[in-house]
């Protein structure tokens, strides 16, 4: 092989390997360093009456012990006034996104989870679409 074509052909090798890292089109983002399992303690906090959730229940003190593999985080999460409500969703750095689903009024309780995460504290938003806007279900505040 002439030294010309070997300089294009490690050349080539070398563009195409490094065009196939750069995640442009295709992100993906690194699992965080956190790690959220174990036993947290917190407060869950609902929306007051007037909303349009209707009846409202009391804020109440949590428990629960969150299961953090990879990206992925879930928890059962026993609330007396709900029921037990299953979170699940996955962490991005310290961004956290999912769903939080269950309840047993029957009203369909849960929604789509946003939040914040850190190793000692963790902060969700859980809202549901409602005539155009997310209406806030809950708030979740833990802490460990």
């Amino acid at each position: 092989m002439k030294p010309s074509r070997v300089f294009i052909t490690v050349f080539s090798l070398l563009f195409l390997g490094s065009a196939g890292c750069s995640n442009r089109n295709n992100p993906t983002a690194p699992a965080s360093s956190l790690n959220l399992t174990g036993a947290w303690t917190g407060t869950i906090s609902y929306p007051p009456a007037s909303s349009a959730l209707g009846a409202s229940c009391a804020n109440e003190a949590l428990n629960p012990t969150l299961a953090h593999v990879g990206r992925s985080v879930t928890a059962r999460i026993e609330t007396s006034c709900e029921g037990p409500l299953r979170l699940e969703g996955s962490l991005v750095g310290s961004v956290f996104t999912g769903i939080l689903t269950g309840g047993s009024r029957g009203d369909g309780f849960g929604g789509h989870v946003t939040g914040v995460a850190s190793a000692s504290r963790i902060e969700l938003t859980a809202a549901r679409s409602g005539k155009g806007e997310a209406v806030p279900v809950c708030w979740i505040d833990l802490t460990r």
